[in-house]
């Protein structure tokens, strides 16, 4: 469960939501669910996007066009959204999900994760290869 209210989630999917609400309540202090302009810049950098000050200022005022300079977490959102966060295609996503799926199960199990972590060159046990999976599996089906 996120800790900010999101109305539109901007096309982004739960675990990218929580790695911004993360940035984002780095930044907000006080608690109260609002950051400053400065901070958004900041929570940018957080994220890995490095925006040039013409392009950060063009879609500020795309997001907040009455330079009110405080952003809740929705209009933080919509500010991440005109970046490209190096996102994958669907079909690059699916293609590299058939490549890891060795038995072509429709689902990576751990004994495929645990094989993929070791040719990455990562030790990985079997309980933390189904640990990985479990953390990114968002509706449990594998």
């Amino acid at each position: 469960r996120l800790s900010y209210r999101v109305d539109d989630p901007c096309g982004f999917r739960v675990p990218q939501l929580r790695e911004m609400a993360w940035a984002f309540m780095v930044s907000d202090i006080l608690e109260d669910g609002q950051i400053s302009a400065s901070e958004v810049r900041r929570c940018l950098s957080r994220l890995g996007e490095e925006p040039s000050d013409k392009e950060f200022l063009r879609v500020m005022n795309i997001v907040d066009p009455n330079a009110i300079g405080m952003m809740d977490f929705q209009r933080f959102l919509k500010v991440v959204s005109h970046f490209d966060r190096s996102m994958l295609t669907e079909n690059e996503l699916i293609n590299a999900f058939k490549i890891f799926d060795k038995d072509q199960s429709g689902s990576i199990d751990a004994i495929e994760m645990q094989d993929l972590m070791k040719k990455l060159g990562f030790e990985c046990t079997p309980m933390e290869a189904h640990a990985l999976i479990a953390e990114a599996d968002e509706d449990g089906s594998g």
